[in-house]
């Protein structure tokens, strides 16, 4: 990899001023930027470079990293740069610990994003707590939002939600199954707390179960949601449930289905590279007519194209939909 370092000052030329100016971007993508198995992310004052595969070029390529990360750093304004080598295995628990390549380590920083604001842990997370490829999608919540009831499902670091609270939604419940994952969203909650003015719940709980639980408290006169955001893994593991993404979507989107109210919305995305699109659209489709509603509107949800520039196979970015829905016969 002697031409890696040309290949990262291509791609910082090619993300120009407007992206520079942003706390979060993907400063290198794949295939797109001239290495198939090398992602970059510029995370506030770090970057976090993502090395596909764990064998031995996996190695030669964190090393050619090492070599280049001065020169990444310095083209993106950083202190630190960061590697972590992603196994193939998608049962995998997760990626090695972060290796620090270049600069001071970072326990944590808080980053902005659209007036949002965010904690990031370099290492205790795979992608340090935030998902640089739904930063669209927190700027729609953010706009348009106002009113609603939210549910937020495998709610992760709790970003969408908190994007859907700061933009005026009038109860928000984020949804997941680790402790831990839900104190980080607490956290973060804190932070912009003062943003709006609704209700934030948080519930620790395997989210197909928490569905179903809502569905029967929604049928005995709770208000339905507005909005329900689906972010789901590619595989989880919730005590002794196992979610698979290929086995458990249309459930998954069959329940979300069930706690909407009549013209209910809608967020779907997913982030797994062996789901073609169209078997992705199949399965979205079928799902929600099976659950007796309809389409009034639809919106391809994409990662931010002018940072993220691989396509297909190629990339490891979320690809999605937000549906804008009415129940038949009502």
């Amino acid at each position: 990899m002697e031409n890696l370092a040309k290949l990262i000052e291509v791609a910082c030329s090619k993300r120009g001023a407007e992206l520079s100016s942003l706390d979060l971007y993907r400063v290198f993508d794949g295939a797109a930027d001239g290495c198939a198995k090398l992602f970059i992310d510029r995370i506030g004052p770090f970057c976090l470079a993502h090395i596909l595969d764990d064998a031995a070029s996996a190695l030669q390529l964190q090393n050619a990293l090492q070599t280049a990360a001065p020169l990444l750093a310095n083209l993106t304004s950083v202190r630190s740069v960061y590697a972590r080598v992603h196994s193939k295995d998608p049962k995998s628990t997760g990626a090695a610990r972060a290796s620090l390549l270049f600069g001071e380590e970072i326990p944590e920083a808080v980053v902005k994003e659209h007036g949002l604001s965010f904690l990031v842990r370099p290492q205790a997370n795979v992608n340090a707590g935030i998902f640089l490829d739904t930063r669209e999608l927190r700027g729609k919540l953010l706009r348009g939002s106002q009113g609603m009831k939210v549910l937020n499902t495998f709610c992760f670091t709790g970003s969408l939600g908190i994007a859907a609270y700061a933009g005026g939604a009038d109860e928000v419940v984020q949804v997941d199954s680790s402790k831990a994952i839900l104190n980080w969203a607490r956290e973060n909650f804190e932070i912009n707390k003062s943003l709006g003015q609704g209700v934030m719940r948080f519930i620790c709980e395997d989210c197909l179960t928490f569905l179903g639980r809502e569905a029967r408290r929604i049928q005995e006169g709770a208000r339905p949601y507005s909005l329900v955001i689906l972010d789901p893994p590619s595989f989880g593991k919730a005590g002794t449930k196992v979610f698979s993404l290929r086995r458990d979507l249309a459930e998954l989107i069959s329940a979300a289905c069930r706690v909407l109210e009549p013209h209910g919305a809608l967020s779907l995305t997913v982030n797994a590279r062996s789901l073609a699109e169209q078997d992705f659209k199949e399965i979205w489709m079928a799902a929600i007519a099976e659950a007796n509603f309809e389409v009034r509107e639809s919106q391809v949800l994409q990662a931010p194209q002018s940072d993220f520039r691989a396509q297909g196979q190629a990339s490891i970015a979320a690809k999605g939909i937000y549906l804008s829905m009415r129940r038949r016969n009502s």
